[in-house]
């Protein structure tokens, strides 16, 4: 009977480190996460600046159209651009320490600024 309870109490030792190792690499095999909240892809602007904002997860390093930015301890960033009048198209690209990376591109609009 005791050598049950000691197979029994190693499965569930193995089973318990098994889910650990499981859930703590799961956010190393998801890959890097990328959301933008402001603007929305399609914006249309009256004025020049802007603020681009979002979270960035799993990542080692994010740039806006190829200038690299920073994250918060949150992984929020928070980046000012100026538009030019037009039509524009933002890049952000954000890549983890394995080199695995994901892109948002935003098309945003400036309408009839300086005009």
């Amino acid at each position: 009977m005791i050598k049950y309870l000691k197979i029994v109490a190693l499965i569930l030792v193995a089973v318990g480190i098994g889910a650990y190792v499981f859930f703590q690499g799961y956010e190393l095999i998801r890959g890097p996460i990328l959301e933008v909240y402001t603007p929305s892809n399609g914006s249309s602007f009256e004025e020049p600046p802007i603020e681009i904002t979002g979270v960035a997860k799993n990542i080692s390093f994010i740039y806006l159209n190829n200038n690299q930015i920073f994250v918060d301890s949150k992984g929020n960033f928070n980046q000012k651009l100026l538009l030019l009048p037009g039509y524009n198209i933002m890049t952000i690209r954000a890549v983890d320490k394995f080199n695995r990376e994901v892109k948002r591109e935003l098309h945003l609009i400036l309408n009839n600024y300086g005009s």
